[in-house]
């Protein structure tokens, strides 16, 4: 954008050049009593300026500093013009205002304020310029001379008509119609770059949202085949079992083992149920807003149908008074229930889960007494294809990670002192500052 903009100014600023030799010699045809020698030699200055930056443009790299650079030198030499041929009577005294009426919303701010400083330090000084005395009337052709009478109404005078009057009328005109003209172009050129931003804008949204959706149909998908893999190896092993008890002829055998399978498919059958059940309310929007303990309960509730057999200590710390809220966004839950699979499975002792709360942010931490984490791991996490576990990948803790922090927190891994591993989840604690933007980002 600032590229295209240089481009402007060097046609603009040709374009300048050109209207002021018009003038220049459209002056000296009807003999105004101007200062041509100071015009001509601010103008050949202006050349010369306008060959160096063409230069410039050319051999280095066009930047943000380069354009204000020539936006300072346009407002100077315009200036300059403007103080040898009447200061701020000049009737395109108002053409000061278009180097910075072109750099709205495209330099930075402080570059837009020193093009400010400029232009007002610049209009002051102008202000002390004498106003030209328009008493001696020009030698013009006298077809002009009638024509500009008539423009100015005929009107019969007690002083003499000067044809300056009406020139100065006809310049003020074209000053405002010329500064209408470039800022209408000016600002309908940002308003289509400030639409096609938008749209790339709203582009790269529908792309995160499509990968914000992979992302949780991986963690989903990683969640379910991690909560599949030991029930389906032990139906392996049952299998096996059975088919022994009955080459050996033990039917009460086979029978237990049939019935543990049954049971194990069960159990596999509500996991995929379970699953299916959050990707359909991540879909139908039926979310609700809860209290975090109250979140965390129904979630513990529903995690032990599938875990019965495993221990959870849930306690709860901060004021009650001013309990946080959250949103049951799967993301959320299947970020938790990936930590709890993984914690359950370090260790068979009780889990503990804790929850506090301040005034910033909260923070769930779940405690296992397993092994703890390599050092490795906790090196190098959250890179994936990194697990403590012979037949895992490290998958389930990277996607909770990427997912937690997609919602504006973090997943911290440690081994406390005491022993065991912890995983702490660390949100804000203001919903407007996340959750309610990723319920709109999820749903499309």
């Amino acid at each position: 954008m600032i590229e295209e903009l240089a481009k402007r100014l060097v046609l603009l600023r040709a374009g300048g050049i050109a209207v002021i030799a018009l003038l220049l010699s459209f002056s000296l045809t009807l003999h105004l009593p101007l200062a041509y020698d100071k015009l001509l030699i601010i103008c050949l200055g202006w050349v010369i300026l306008h060959g160096f930056i063409l230069f410039s443009q050319r051999r280095w790299q066009i930047t943000s500093t380069s354009v204000t650079f020539q936006l300072s030198a346009d407002i100077i030499v315009v200036a300059s013009l403007l103080a040898v041929s009447g200061g701020v009577h000049n009737p395109f005294f108002g053409l000061l205002l278009l180097p910075l009426l072109m750099v709205v919303g495209i330099l930075p701010k402080s570059h837009q304020y020193w093009l400010l400083v400029l232009v007002l330090l610049a209009s002051t000084l102008l202000i002390f310029v004498p106003a030209p005395l328009n008493t001696v009337i020009p030698a013009i052709p006298n077809q002009l001379y009638q024509w500009l009478f008539l423009l100015d109404g005929s009107v019969v005078r007690s002083t003499p008509f000067n044809p300056l009057d009406v020139l100065a009328k006809i310049g003020l005109w074209l000053n405002v119609g010329l500064t209408a003209i470039l800022v209408t172009f000016f600002l309908a050129r940002l308003h289509q770059r400030l639409q096609q931003q938008q749209q790339a804008l709203q582009q790269a949204q529908l792309e995160g949202q499509s990968q914000q959706h992979l992302l949780n149909m991986s963690l989903a998908a990683a969640s379910t085949a991690h909560e599949l893999s030991t029930p389906l190896a032990t139906i392996s092993l049952l299998a096996a079992e059975a088919a022994d008890a009955y080459r050996y002829q033990e039917p009460e055998n086979a029978q237990a083992a049939l019935a543990q399978i049954q049971q194990l498919v069960s159990n596999c059958k509500t996991q995929i149920s379970a699953s299916l059940k959050q990707h359909r309310l991540e879909r139908s929007e039926q979310m609700s807003l809860l209290a975090w303990p109250v979140y965390l309960e129904n979630l513990l509730t529903q995690w032990k149908t599938l875990r019965p057999q495993v221990k959870v200590v849930l306690t709860i710390e901060g004021n009650t008074q001013h309990v946080p809220q959250t949103i049951n966004l799967p993301i959320l839950s299947q970020s938790i229930t990936s930590l709890l699979n993984n914690a359950c499975e370090a260790s068979p002792e009780p889990l503990q889960l804790h929850l506090n709360w301040d005034e910033q942010q909260v923070c769930l931490c779940l405690h296992n007494q397993g092994k703890g984490f390599s050092e490795t791991l906790l090196a190098q996490f959250p890179q994936p294809l990194l697990s403590d576990k012979t037949d895992g990948h490290g998958v389930g803790l990277a996607l909770a990670h990427a997912n937690i922090q997609q919602l504006g927190g973090q997943l911290v891994l440690s081994n406390p002192q005491a022993g065991g591993a912890q995983a702490c989840i660390i949100m804000p604690i203001s919903i407007e500052k996340w959750q309610l933007r990723q319920l709109a980002t999820f749903h499309y």
